[in-house]
């Protein structure tokens, strides 16, 4: 089955997304998922394979443990400001699992991501706390929050990223940014998903 073909179905799952990428670590962000991080002690580390389509910054395609997902950004990322000066594009992707093998698909030239990371899931209680969980943990509603150490060749970079999933909206994404510590490289200029992201390296 073509992409683009697959992409007109009916979404496998959505989510609500808003990610930043640097060159460098930022500890006042790794610290931030770290406090939380008590449930789990060790990050996950794993490596995934993405399938850059030329021109399709809207379009991501890879293999996560032996898993083909394709995404699509359902329309072009709308600036959030928080922190009065941080900002960061807010996107909305769909996703679906490919059943496929990708090479048959003719996507041959693939990206190799080491990835160490540190994620967890958080839900909004009766009171108006946020309650954390574990990243395994099944829950119908809910944002996904991650900070991960990559690896591409000779070089690290690092992401720092929100998912929104099960219906959550912008304001729950919002409210949820407010507790994030103010730091310059939350900015436009390192804000984007993966796709995007890859055609820079």
């Amino acid at each position: 089955m073509q992409l683009d073909t697959l992409s007109a179905m009916p979404p496998d799952s959505s989510s609500l997304e808003i990610r930043w990428f640097f060159s460098k670590p930022v500890p006042e962000l790794k610290a931030f998922v770290l406090a939380a991080f008590r449930l789990k002690p060790l990050p996950e580390i794993r490596t995934d394979v993405y399938y850059p389509i030329p021109g399709r910054e809207d379009l991501g395609l890879k293999t996560r443990e032996g898993e083909n997902e394709l995404k699509k950004r359902r329309q072009s990322g709308l600036p959030l400001f928080f922190h009065d000066s941080q900002a960061g594009y807010l996107e909305i992707w769909d996703k679906w699992v490919v059943e496929n093998g990708i090479e048959q698909e003719g996507y041959l030239n693939s990206i190799s991501i080491r990835k160490k990371r540190w994620a967890l899931k958080f839900t909004l209680s009766e009171t108006g706390a946020w309650e954390v969980h574990p990243y395994e943990s099944y829950l119908p509603r809910g944002i996904q929050m991650e900070y991960t150490a990559l690896s591409w060749r000779d070089c690290a970079y690092f992401t720092f990223g929100l998912e929104g999933f099960g219906s959550v909206g912008q304001a729950e994404v919002e409210q949820f940014l407010a507790l994030v510590p103010p730091c310059s490289e939350l900015s436009l200029d390192h804000s984007s998903g993966y796709p995007a992201w890859i055609f820079r390296l």
